[in-house]
């Protein structure tokens, strides 16, 4: 077994999972609000679906230096943090719904098998809010400079993350209704 189901195996363990769980309503509740400023009426970027050019350098215009600095530093902190403590939740939340250990070790004639790999899309929501989050931060250090190339391919890493977190928070919602369903058919 690849050290990558290693690791599914041991963050889909339900404690894992509830800790997980726990950092994440830290994150959210707590540290992330607080990131924008109490000034800030302009949205964070990495919240908006997708945005043009103009767009994106009037929010970062509108920040203001000081919202810029601000702004860059939780890009390169607690936004590098954030996004692994969320995949880890997903994979491990994931694992855990589909059985990922047993099924893993199951024999390849398993028709259920392919759920094995549900595990692999949270990662990808990991790397591109990692390209948006460089894409966000080469924009705000080199603001006045408008790159226009560097916005594009962010809003698209936006847009991508954006379309697969959707995708796995779906899924997610479907393998817990499917967790209840069996176990209530097992009554």
């Amino acid at each position: 077994m690849n050290l990558y189901f290693r690791f599914v195996c041991v963050v889909a363990r339900p404690r894992v999972v509830l800790t997980l769980l726990g950092l994440y309503l830290i994150f959210i509740l707590g540290i992330m609000p607080n990131l924008a400023g109490p000034e800030s009426d302009v949205p964070p970027i990495d919240l908006a679906f997708h945005y043009s050019v103009d767009e994106v350098y009037g929010w970062i215009e509108a920040y203001g230096a000081a919202g810029r600095h601000q702004y860059m530093i939780g890009e390169m902190t607690f936004d590098v943090a954030y996004p692994i403590v969320y995949t880890c939740l997903f994979i491990g939340l994931i694992g855990y719904l589909i059985g990922f250990e047993e099924r893993i070790l199951a024999s390849t004639t398993d028709g259920a098998r392919w759920f094995v790999w549900l595990v692999l899309l949270p990662p990808v929501i990991w790397l591109f809010d990692m390209l948006e989050n460089i894409g966000i931060v080469t924009m705000l250090f080199n603001y006045p400079v408008v790159l226009a190339p560097v916005a594009t391919l962010t809003a698209w890493a936006t847009s991508i993350k954006w379309s697969f977190a959707g995708l796995v928070v779906a899924m997610t919602i479907l393998l817990v209704v499917r967790k209840i369903v069996m176990k209530v058919r097992s009554r």
